[in-house]
């Protein structure tokens, strides 16, 4: 990369330095405004033809502050994985940890796209978890990778953390009887329908006993019962992907306190 690339690359990532840094506070090993040592571990990587990629287009400002925090973000969390012994997945689509194929550039620069047109700013660190987790895990091919990022874009930040308050419910006294007769406020039918939105894309089920083998789908809203949901297997698998338990117990709680 020419010493010009480099300085476009520089100017282009401090769009999302902040936000960057505010978010990801807790990552061990990152000092926030160490802008040199932040941009050598995005030079390097399945990071770096990214942050060419986007440097290179023209966006507005809003754009290259949401494009630039994830990729900083994910270049935190990749740096901290490789750390802790994990390296960049090496098959088909990430060999010698920089996407190949053009199937590999797709997934990495599809979550870029979402985050350019992603107006709720609290999913950006999810999404960066999400880039993380497809660059590490070899389980998630072409067509698995490209669902996950078409679910991460539908959700909304609220769907989101019905997700993790499902998996936390045990903390909450969440409702144990159906909404059969119930007159929902606009506020709460609103909150109904991203419910049943998961039920649909099958991310959530509803069981008597988490050992219970039979899941079921609410056929409507009456007959939800919030204290028996739960996690289907591609809402695990989308909620991990997504570090999802990251999401702060006070978003949660908004939440919970509708489904009592």
């Amino acid at each position: 990369m020419s010493q010009e690339q480099n300085k476009k690359v520089d100017e282009y990532l401090k769009h999302g330095l902040t936000l960057a840094a505010n978010a990801m506070s807790t990552i061990a090993g990152f000092a926030a405004g160490d802008q040199t040592g932040l941009i050598a571990t995005v030079g390097g990587g399945v990071l770096a033809p990214l942050a060419t990629e986007m440097a290179d287009r023209l966006l507005s400002r809003k754009e290259k502050t949401r494009t630039s925090e994830v990729i900083i973000m994910a270049a935190i969390l990749l740096k901290e994985a490789k750390e802790s012994g994990r390296e960049i997945r090496d098959d088909a689509l990430f060999r010698d940890a920089l996407p190949q194929s053009a199937e590999g550039e797709e997934l990495l620069e599809g979550i870029l796209l979402v985050a350019q047109r992603e107006h709720q700013e609290k999913k950006l660190k999810f999404l960066a978890h999400l880039l993380k987790c497809i660059a590490l895990d070899r389980e998630i091919d072409i067509d698995l990778g490209n669902y996950l990022i078409s679910l991460a874009e539908r959700l909304s930040y609220r769907q989101f953390c019905i997700l993790e308050l499902i998996e936390r419910k045990d903390q909450y006294g969440l409702r144990t009887g159906d909404y059969e007769g119930h007159i929902f406020d606009n506020r709460t039918q609103a909150l109904i329908g991203e419910l049943m939105d998961l039920f649909s894309y099958g991310l959530v089920v509803m069981k008597d006993n988490p050992s219970d083998m039979d899941e079921a789908i609410a056929g409507d809203a009456a007959s939800i019962v919030p204290s028996e949901l739960y996690l289907g297997r591609l809402g695990i698998l989308l909620s991990n992907a997504l570090n999802l338990a990251d999401i702060r117990r006070t978003d949660t709680d908004r939440v919970a306190e509708m489904l009592k």
